[in-house]
């Protein structure tokens, strides 16, 4: 009988995590759709996954071509941001396969840089004219601030003196407005348009009317130049900025709703961008890597006309989940069929848990993405492309996750076993594993919290690398509590001192700061990312729970202290 209901609960797990991965990721229709087959104009930067412009790894002239085929029939024309980095074969190419080139010059703050862009952006627009149409010289310096207007307006100076087709500069709305003075020097103004990176994020509903107005603010500050959307373009991954939310649905539905308002109004656009970068993930966090119409590897997200699936690698995500909880179930068999019913029951649905939210982190594996949170977070973009070592920082992560999952499950099942605790689960043991993993997971999520709240603007929020930690501390404490045993891992257990809270003070030192750290943190987050950012509040939550250990600690050892004086 034991045997069924093990079994049985086993099979309700693993249905409830089917239906947690399934019911997401039906597929959605569009509330637009855009009748028309081809984007006007993408950007174009053919950098594949090992590539990277900052570590000077660029395209082979073989793939750059590759890379331009795979636009030809979505896109009419091409957008470029550097005259050489492997940019310099596209007018041509662009001759070979039918397409315009709106040509650019890479400006930044090292001078001998910007003179070979300039000297390779004019030879490439005289020696292509039938395929270079227009030129960028510079994209987004002023809001980078990487060099001085009046030294922007010299080189589009330079630049228009040279070649006979028309020339602009390249940067954010605000940025035009701010510096009016560049418009006297090119011959239509090019502006971005990203409601995603507004200083007051914009939502895909409220997206188009918010194009339209900053569209007609800068036609009034300039009305007599032409107008060039240079960049519009929404997220398919990432994190939340309020109301704010990359999806793949939701970049569809903009793409489609943009496409649409740009016919009614006549826009002149460049779409961000032909394909997903990853080398932008250093920059941005995850959301910088998923800007394209087609991922990294060339091929399409989705159908632009629906309809979308949330998340396309859902059913790797439920196997793995799946197959975690068979074998933890299996493996525990024996010690399980001794428990009481409700208590293996119990066990089952914790084990389920801890797999669901292993897969969780898993599927950003099979996907790329790695957080962008802090340096150590960050350190795996600046290692060798392709070496194992890339991962050196990331999969240590998801083996600390896996490492406290099993240990908590251990703990539990071998305290409702009614035996002894396990050695390494034991309260009040100095380096027990249980404590050692909560004690670490505590110190890098207040660390994590205080990245987000004071620098947080291109920060991920890595959610599901402190789930085991948060939610699976309370899970596993509550499977005790409902089974009637205390045993081992008790809220107050896991100290920064390695014991329960007893003893002088000055040994919860690190306690207080660790707690003073994620109070600070989570209030100044919360202002900043304000209550519409779901991430936030996500995080905030478990913020809270990853410190309520803590808490209880210094808390007892007051009680503690007060007794004794008394």
């Amino acid at each position: 009988m034991r045997l069924i209901l093990i079994v049985v609960s086993l099979l309700v797990a693993l249905a409830a995590n089917l239906a947690f991965w399934y019911f997401p990721n039906l597929p959605r229709a569009l509330k637009t759709v855009y009748p028309g087959d081809q984007l006007r104009s993408v950007s174009f930067a053919p950098y594949r996954h090992g590539q990277d412009p900052l570590l000077e790894i660029y395209p082979s002239a073989s793939e750059v071509e590759e890379d331009v085929q795979s636009l030809v029939g979505r896109a009419k024309g091409l957008r470029t941001y550097s005259s050489g980095e492997g940019n310099e074969v596209v007018p041509a190419l662009a001759t070979k396969y039918g397409l315009e080139v709106l040509l650019g010059a890479w400006l930044g703050p090292k001078p001998d840089r910007n003179e070979r862009e300039v000297a390779g952006l004019i030879e490439l627009a005289n020696k292509h004219p039938d395929s270079v149409k227009r030129l960028i010289v510079g994209n987004e310096v002023l809001l980078r601030r990487d060099i001085p207007r009046d030294q922007i307006i010299a080189y589009l100076d330079r630049v228009r003196a040279a070649v006979k087709q028309p020339v602009t500069y390249a940067d954010v709305w605000e940025f035009w407005l701010k510096n009016p003075q560049v418009a006297d020097h090119v011959d239509f103004v090019t502006v971005h348009f990203l409601p995603y990176w507004e200083d007051e994020p914009v939502g895909v509903d409220e997206a188009m009317e918010h194009i339209r107005n900053v569209y007609r603010t800068v036609k009034a500050a300039f009305p007599n130049k032409q107008i060039l959307i240079g960049e519009v373009g929404w997220p398919a991954k990432g994190r939340s900025r309020e109301h704010a939310i990359p999806s793949r649905w939701d970049q569809a539905e903009f793409i489609n709703a943009f496409l649409k308002l740009a016919d009614e109004e006549g826009f002149d656009y460049n779409l961000i961008e032909g394909f997903d970068q990853p080398w932008k993930k250093k920059l941005e966090g995850i959301v910088g890597g998923h800007w394209g119409v087609l991922d990294a590897y060339r091929k399409p997200k989705f159908d632009l006309k629906g309809p979308i699936v949330a998340e396309p690698h859902w059913r790797e995500a439920a196997i793995i989940a799946s197959v975690i909880a068979v074998l933890a179930v299996v493996g525990y068999g024996r010690r399980l069929l001794r428990l009481p019913a409700p208590a293996a029951i119990g066990a089952v649905l914790l084990a389920q848990l801890f797999a669901t939210m292993i897969a969780a982190q898993a599927l950003r594996f099979i996907s790329g993405d790695v957080y962008n949170v802090g340096f150590f977070w960050e350190l795996r973009y600046y290692l060798p492309p392709y070496a194992t070592l890339a991962y050196l920082i990331a999969v240590p992560r998801l083996v600390l996750q896996v490492a406290l999952a099993w240990a908590l499950l251990h703990m539990v099942i071998g305290r409702l076993d009614g035996g002894p605790a396990p050695r390494f689960a034991t309260a009040g043991r100095p380096g027990n594993l249980v404590n050692g993993l909560m004690v670490a997971s505590a110190w890098l999520g207040a660390w994590a919290t205080a990245w987000l709240a004071f620098d947080g603007r291109y920060r991920d929020f890595p959610v599901d690398d402190f789930l085991v930690a948060s939610f699976g501390l309370i899970a596993a404490r509550l499977v005790l509590i409902a089974a009637g045993a205390q045993g081992a891992g008790g809220l107050a257990a896991f100290s920064l001192s390695g014991a329960p809270a007893s003893g002088p003070a000055p040994r919860l030192i690190a306690e207080k700061l660790m707690l003073a750290v994620y109070a600070v943190s989570i209030v100044v987050m919360l202002i900043l990312e304000k209550l519409s950012n779901r991430e936030a509040l996500y995080w905030a939550g478990m913020a809270i729970l990853m410190a309520l250990p803590h808490l209880a600690t210094v808390l007892v050892a007051r009680r503690t202290s007060r007794t004794a004086a008394a």
